[in-house]
C-alpha cells in the first residue's frame, strides 16, 4: 500500500463510528405508521447507529388517518411509513394491515400468532413499542398491539406454541431486551440521550405527510424532547420502560449461548 493511500485512510478510521451493538437486531412495532418514528425515532436511530439492524412491524391499515378516502389514505400512509422508516436506518417494513382503529374485535390471539412468526423469522434482541401497562391510554389498536407484544416476546421462545412454524424450519426465539414508550403516566427506568439523532426523528415524523399536516407539531415534539433532555441534563431525550435480563455482566447474558 503507498504511503499517500495510508495517510487518506487513517483519518477516515479515526472518524469511524463504533459499532458496540454491531450483529443484533431491533423490531419496533406500532400501531399506526408514525407512532414508532414519535415516541422512539430517536432510539430507533441511535441504535442502529450503533450497530443494530433494524425492522418495523406496522399493525393496522391507517385508513382512517387522513384527509382522503380510507383507500387513498392506506396507499399514502404506507408509503410514507416506508420512507420515516428509511431516514431512520430500519431495514425493512412489515405492514399486518389490521383495520385501522377497529382491531379491537380482532383476535388478540391471532395477533400475537403474526408476531410470533417475525419474532422467530428476524430473531430480534431487543423489541420498542408501547407499554402494556401504561395508564390512561385509551386507544384501542395501542392497547391491544402492546398486549399481543408483550405476549408474543415469551410465548415465541416455547416450542408449544405454534409448532407449525417449526415445521417449517423456525426455531423459538428469545428477546432480551424491551423498550416500551407511552402517551401517558408509566414506570420509566431508562432515558435515551438523542441528541445525535434529534434532527432525523422529526425529519422522520416529517415525512409523514398525510398524517402530520400542521407543522408546529414537529416544533412541539422537538421542544417536548429538549425538556425531557433538560430534566436529565442532556440536549434532547427519550424515555422508556425498560424490561431487560439484567446486568450483561450477570449469569443470564454471559453463559446464554445460541442453539
Amino acid at each position: 500500500m503507498s504511503r499517500f493511500l495510508l495517510l487518506f485512510l487513517l483519518p477516515c478510521a479515526a472518524f469511524a463510528q463504533p459499532k458496540p451493538y454491531a450483529g443484533r437486531v431491533l423490531v419496533a412495532i406500532t400501531a399506526h405508521a408514525d407512532d414508532f418514528s414519535i415516541f422512539a425515532g430517536g432510539t430507533i436511530a441511535k441504535l442502529v447507529d450503533e450497530g443494530y439492524t433494524g425492522y418495523l412491524i406496522r399493525v393496522t391499515d391507517d385508513e382512517k388517518d387522513g384527509v382522503l378516502t380510507a383507500e387513498e389514505n392506506s396507499l399514502r400512509n404506507g408509503r410514507e411509513v416506508v420512507d420515516a422508516a428509511k431516514i431512520l436506518g430500519i431495514k425493512e417494513v412489515f405492514s399486518l394491515n389490521l383495520k385501522n382503529d377497529e382491531i379491537d374485535p380482532h383476535s388478540e390471539t391471532e395477533l400475537r400468532e403474526k408476531l410470533i412468526l417475525l419474532f422467530r423469522q428476524l430473531k430480534p434482541y431487543t423489541i420498542i413499542t408501547f407499554d402494556p401497562w401504561a395508564a390512561y391510554e385509551e386507544n384501542p389498536d395501542h392497547l391491544k398491539t402492546a398486549k399481543a407484544v408483550e405476549d408474543a416476546c415469551w410465548t415465541a421462545g416455547v416450542h408449544l406454541f405454534h409448532p407449525e412454524q417449526l415445521r417449517a424450519g423456525l426455531k423459538p426465539h428469545y428477546l432480551v431486551e424491551r423498550y416500551y414508550w407511552a402517551r401517558g403516566p408509566h414506570v420509566v427506568n431508562k432515558v435515551v440521550d438523542i441528541s445525535t439523532t434529534i434532527d432525523r426523528k422529526i425529519a422522520a415524523v416529517k415525512a409523514h405527510g398525510g398524517m402530520i399536516r400542521d407543522p408546529q407539531v414537529l416544533v412541539e415534539l422537538r421542544e417536548a424532547n429538549k425538556q425531557l433532555g433538560e430534566l436529565n441534563k442532556m440536549p434532547y431525550a427519550e424515555m422508556f420502560h425498560f424490561i431487560g435480563l439484567g446486568d450483561p455482566n450477570g449469569y443470564v447474558l454471559k453463559n446464554a449461548r445460541p442453539k
